[in-house]
């Protein structure tokens, strides 16, 4: 779904934040969302989604957490709902002002499955935004030597011109630019080019590890016993959580150095199998 910024009503991002994780996780509810907000009416999310209840003062900080707003999403969602809730119209120009400064365009330009090429190396994605940081005067090698661990200065070079081909990357005056500074990969990525860089980064994570000191990367794991429907939840939660990143990483006006964030979830066991009523049919 659209950014909070390229809403007008805010009922109307409601309902789309509403449908969004419905589809994705068929255990979301507005049941469930009041739960997590720490809202005593279960009714109270399409009530005001359907425009019989107003957000108040003491509503609206539950659901700004409930929605897993960051700082900035969230004066835009504030100013929002005092905008359309507004009694006069002096009162709303007032608010429509403060949207009018608040609203960024930052878009994710979903890559096409078909860019193998740009999904076969881990260092493909790390240029693409270090070729915009650094200063590296055309001068592969030091391009190159700038990743850990460092590539070849014709792989830097090679990756370059693949990002200059793709249109990912733009050259002007001497300086490289991103074409759009948000991409994915889309819900639905599962060509084999995506799986192999997965693992590339899964791998350069060991790396991390022994290369990196603890208050330069951040590594945590659980192991837990759940069931099928508590992990359907936690992928849910993770989701979200990927989600308010990317909003914190669109505000984020100061990059300078280039990571990597991956999530592994993964059974440790053989699932419990479940007694099959054709057992002995040869079915």
């Amino acid at each position: 779904m659209n950014r909070i910024e390229h809403y007008d009503n805010f009922r109307d991002f409601l309902k789309d934040y509403f449908e969004e994780k419905k589809r994705s996780s068929p255990f979301f509810s507005s049941r469930y969302f009041c739960r997590k907000a720490g809202l005593t009416s279960p009714s109270l999310y399409q009530e005001v989604v359907e425009g019989r209840r107003n957000l108040t003062e003491r509503t609206m900080p539950a659901f700004i957490k409930g929605l897993g707003l960051t700082d900035k999403d969230a004066i835009f969602f504030n100013t929002l709902v005092h905008y359309n809730q507004s009694k006069t119209p002096q009162e709303a120009e007032l608010y429509l002002e403060q949207l009018r400064k608040l609203r960024e365009k930052v878009k994710a330009q979903v890559v096409p499955e078909g860019h193998h090429e740009y999904y076969s190396k881990w260092y493909n994605t790390v240029i693409r935004e270090l070729a915009c940081l650094i200063d590296w005067e055309e001068d592969y090698g030091k391009l190159a030597q700038s990743l850990s661990p460092p590539i070849t200065t014709a792989e830097a070079q090679n990756s370059v011109e693949l990002l200059l081909k793709l249109g990912f990357l733009v050259k002007k005056k001497g300086k490289y630019y991103q074409s759009n500074p948000a991409i994915t990969t889309g819900p639905d990525a599962l060509s084999h080019s995506i799986r192999n860089v997965n693992k590339q980064f899964c791998e350069l994570g060991m790396r991390a590890l022994d290369v990196f000191e603890r208050d330069e990367r951040y590594v945590s794991n659980m192991t837990i016993g759940i069931s099928r429907v508590a992990y359907e939840q936690i992928v849910q939660e993770i989701g979200e959580f990927n989600d308010r990143v990317r909003r914190i990483v669109d505000d984020d006006k100061e990059s300078e150095t280039v990571y990597n964030m991956n999530f592994q979830m993964f059974p440790l066991t053989k699932s419990e199998s479940k007694p099959n009523s054709n057992a002995g049919n040869g079915l």
